[in-house]
């Protein structure tokens, strides 16, 4: 019997260590929506593709996204919003549907329905949706950094530049 307790907590443990590794977050890209082009252009949505990086669960309801802009910082979490990709991805019904410090799911590849039924992500493919608060400014020719921390395993930290110049509303950003 005790062995058997032992057995089952080194399997607990090494289960748990296994999951902190492997869960990883592969951010494949980001863009920006800014509210004009010109020098007063403030970010106001962002959008920011991501998958995980070996076929593992995610709880979206347990990730939460950082963004600093070096003056403050801001942590969204996930409202339970989702919408299949179907039009413009600024315009998408998500973003009625989430408010200040929390984000939503557009989802571009959900074989399973994990991220409907469960709010889960595991080989899907899904845009995380974030509305840019106006008290978080995020102008061109600036730095911010965004973390995306999972429940379990790595933080990913992305320091993103702002470009200089927009040439358009909508900017990759790197």
């Amino acid at each position: 019997d005790e062995s058997e307790g032992l057995s089952n907590e080194v399997e607990n443990t090494v289960n748990n260590v296994l999951q902190e590794i492997t869960t990883y977050i592969d951010v494949k890209n980001m863009i920006g929506y800014f509210n004009n082009i010109d020098k007063d252009a403030q970010l106001k949505k962002l959008i920011i593709l991501v998958k995980p990086l070996i076929e593992t669960t995610i709880n979206l309801s347990q990730l939460n996204i950082q963004i600093s802009n070096g003056a403050s910082i801001r942590v969204f979490s996930y409202n339970g919003t989702a919408e299949k990709t179907s039009e413009d991805l600024f315009n998408n019904r998500v973003w009625n549907k989430i408010s200040e410090n929390e984000f939503g799911v557009i989802i571009l590849t959900d074989e399973d329905d994990s991220i409907k039924n469960w709010q889960m992500i595991n080989k899907d493919l899904v845009y995380l949706t974030l509305p840019i608060p106006s008290d978080l400014t995020i102008k061109p020719d600036s730095n911010i950094k965004i973390s995306i921390i999972p429940n379990n395993g790595c933080i990913k930290t992305l320091e993103v530049e702002i470009p200089f110049l927009l040439s358009s509303n909508v900017v990759y950003l790197q």
